[in-house]
C-alpha cells in the first residue's frame, strides 16, 4: 500500500496514527508537491547565487550568523552542523518513537517552505519506505531552536553515519542504507538546517501519549463503572440528565462510559438511598447506606472529563503543529522573500504536554482512591479486608493479606507520578552565548508526560486487578449474572489475565503482563 502525499503535505491525525500502524503503507510525492518543493528550491538558490546573506546557508549559526560562508564551503557547513550537533545524551528513544518522529519531520518539511529538494525528500521517504529508522538519543534538546541535537541523529543516518533501527535491531547507518538498498544522501546548502530545526521530536512524542493518555482514561472509565457494581454505588451521578446542566464534552463522555457498565435495573438504587438504612460489611460491621458515594466515585465523570477534554485541545493543538513549518528561515516563493523567524519555537507543544501530565495523574490518583475504598472493609460493601478470599481460606484466613501490598505499590506509583507533573515549560533558561535567550523546553515536557503515563498505566493495571479479585471474593451470590453485557464482557476479558488470589503470592509477573496487555501498543 502506497499513501501519496499532496501539496503541500497534510495529515490528519486518524491518517499520521495509520501510517504508523502495523501495515507501514509507503510513502510517495504526488507532482504536484515534487513541484512545490522545486519551486521553492529554485528560488531559494536563486537567492544564494545573488549573493544575498541567508541565515544557516551562507552564515553561520545562532550567535554566530555573523560570520560569512564562502561558496565552498556551503556543502561544508551542513554536514559539519549536523556533526558538531551529535552529543545526543542518555538511553535512545523506542524504534516506534523514532519512526514517529521521522514521520512528523517528513510531514513538516513537506509543507514544501523549508527549502529542502525534492532529491531530499525522496532520501527522507527512502528511509521511511525501508524501514531504516535512525536511532535518536532522549537527551539533548531544549526545544529553541526546535530539537536540533535530536534531529541531527535524522540527518547524519541520510549521510550514512551513526546508528539505525532496522527490524528492532540497532544497525550501523552505513549498512543499514546499503542493505536496504539506499544511498548516503549529501545534503545541500539549507538541508541539514531545514531537517534540524523543527520540533518534530517533542510532537512526535507528544501526538503518542495522546494516544496513550484516551486510552488509559477509556481503562479509568471501565475500572469506576466496575467499581460502581462491586460496591453497589449510587447511579445518580453519571445520568446524562445530570451532566446536560454542565455539559462539558469530556464530562458527558465519561459518564456515558460509566454508566454502560451499570446494571439497567439498578437505578432503583437511588431510591433506595433515601431510606438511609443499613448493610452488614463482613470484617467491618454495619455501616450506614449514604445518599451519596465518597467523590472518587462521585466525582470520576468530572475528573477523567477533564482529562478527556485536555486531550481534545491537545489533539487540535499538535495536529497543526505536526501540519506546519517549524524552520528557519522559511522559503516563500510567493512573496518572493526568505523571511527569518522563530517557528522552531515548541511552546505550543510544551504547554498541552505540561497541561496533560496533572491531568493523567490526577485520573491516577482517582484510582488510588478508589482502590483504598475497595479494599476496606469498613467501606466496600461487604468485601474483606485486603479482598483476602476468606472463603477458601477459612480458618487460616488470618495468616493471609491478600492484595494489602498492591495498595502500597498503588500509593507509590501514583505519588510518583503527581510528583512529577511539575511544568517544564517555565524553566526556560538562556542558552547559546545568549542566542536563546528563551527556549520552549517542549521535548523535555513531553518526555515527562510520557513518564507520568508509564506510571498511571501502573495504576490501571492495578485497578484493573483489584476489581477481578473483588468480583471473585464478593459474598453476593448473584453478582455476576447481574451484570449488564459491557461489564461482563470486561470481567471475563481481563479475568483471563488476573488468577484469583487464593492465597499470598507474589503478583509482580502478572501485573506486568496485566499493564502490557492493557497496553500493549504503549509498552
Amino acid at each position: 500500500m502506497t499513501v501519496t502525499l499532496e501539496a503541500p503535505a497534510h495529515l490528519p491525525l486518524k491518517a499520521f496514527f495509520a501510517l504508523l500502524g502495523a501495515q507501514k503503507p509507503r510513502l510517495a510525492l504526488s507532482d504536484a508537491l515534487r513541484s512545490l518543493l522545486k519551486t521553492n528550491r529554485s528560488f531559494l538558490e536563486s537567492r544564494l547565487a545573488e549573493g544575498a546573506p541567508l541565515y544557516g546557508i551562507n552564515t553561520g549559526f545562532g550567535n554566530s550568523s555573523s560570520q560569512k560562508v564562502s561558496q565552498e564551503g556551503l556543502y561544508d557547513l551542513q554536514r559539519n552542523l549536523t556533526r558538531y550537533h551529535g552529543c545526543g545524551l542518555g538511553d535512545l528513544l523506542s524504534e516506534s518513537e523514532c519512526r514517529a518522529i521521522l514521520l512528523v519531520r517528513i510531514v513538516c518539511l513537506l509543507q514544501g517552505k523549508s527549502g529542502i529538494s525534492d532529491e531530499c525528500a525522496d532520501a527522507l521517504l527512502g528511509l521511511w519506505n525501508k524501514g531504516v529508522t535512525p536511532c535518536i538519543p532522549r537527551l539533548g534538546s531544549v526545544g529553541a531552536s526546535g530539537d536540533l541535537t535530536p534531529l541531527s541523529y535524522v540527518a547524519a543516518v541520510l549521510q550514512g553515519e551513526r546508528e539505525a533501527y532496522v527490524d528492532g535491531a540497532r544497525v550501523d547507518a552505513a549498512r543499514a542504507l546499503e542493505e536496504a538498498g539506499l544511498r548516503p544522501y549529501t545534503l545541500k546548502p539549507k538541508e541539514g538546517l531545514a531537517l534540524m530545526n523543527g520540533t518534530a521530536v517533542m510532537t512526535g512524542l507528544a501526538l503518542l501519549a495522546t494516544q496513550e493518555a484516551r486510552v488509559f482514561a477509556n481503562v479509568a472509565c471501565e475500572c469506576t463503572g466496575f467499581l460502581v457494581e462491586v460496591l453497589g454505588g449510587r447511579v445518580s451521578p453519571y445520568r446524562a440528565a445530570l451532566h446536560a446542566a454542565k455539559p462539558h464534552k469530556g464530562n458527558l463522555e465519561a459518564a456515558a462510559r460509566i454508566l454502560a457498565f451499570v446494571a439497567a435495573d439498578d437505578a432503583r438504587r437511588d431510591v433506595e438511598a433515601l431510606a438511609l438504612g443499613t448493610k452488614s460489611t463482613g470484617s467491618g460491621g454495619a455501616q450506614e447506606t449514604r445518599l451519596q458515594d465518597s467523590y472518587s466515585l462521585r466525582c470520576a465523570p468530572q475528573v477523567v472529563g477533564a482529562l478527556y477534554d485536555a486531550l481534545t485541545f491537545a489533539e487540535s493543538v499538535l495536529e497543526v503543529e505536526l501540519n506546519s513549518v517549524n524552520d528557519n528561515p522559511v522559503v516563500l516563493h510567493e512573496e518572493g522573500v526568505i523571511l527569518n523567524g522563530g517557528h522552531f519555537f515548541g511552546s505550543h507543544v510544551a504547554l498541552v504536554c505540561d497541561a496533560l501530565k496533572p491531568a493523567v495523574a490526577n485520573v491516577a490518583g482517582l484510582l488510588d482512591r478508589q482502590l483504598a475504598i475497595l479494599v476496606d472493609g469498613r467501606f466496600s460493601n461487604g468485601l474483606p479486608d485486603n479482598l483476602v478470599d476468606v472463603k477458601t481460606l477459612g480458618a487460616s484466613a488470618s495468616r493471609h493479606h491478600g492484595l494489602k501490598a498492591l495498595q502500597i505499590s498503588m500509593s507509590a506509583v501514583t505519588a510518583e507520578a503527581l510528583k512529577n507533573t511539575m511544568p517544564a515549560s517555565v524553566f526556560s533558561r538562556p542558552t547559546e552565548c545568549l542566542n536563546q535567550d528563551v527556549v520552549s523546553l517542549g521535548t523535555i515536557a513531553a518526555r515527562d508526560l510520557l513518564g507520568v503515563l508509564s506510571l498511571a498505566t501502573w495504576a490501571g493495571a492495578l485497578q484493573v486487578f483489584a476489581l477481578c479479585q473483588a468480583a471473585h471474593v464478593t459474598p453476593e451470590k448473584e453478582f455476576e449474572s447481574r451484570l449488564v453485557g459491557p461489564a461482563r464482557e470486561w470481567l471475563t476479558t481481563w479475568r483471563a489475565s488476573c488468577a484469583p488470589v487464593t492465597s499470598d503470592r507474589a503478583l509482580d509477573r502478572e501485573l506486568t503482563a496485566l499493564r502490557g496487555a492493557l497496553f500493549e501498543r504503549f509498552l
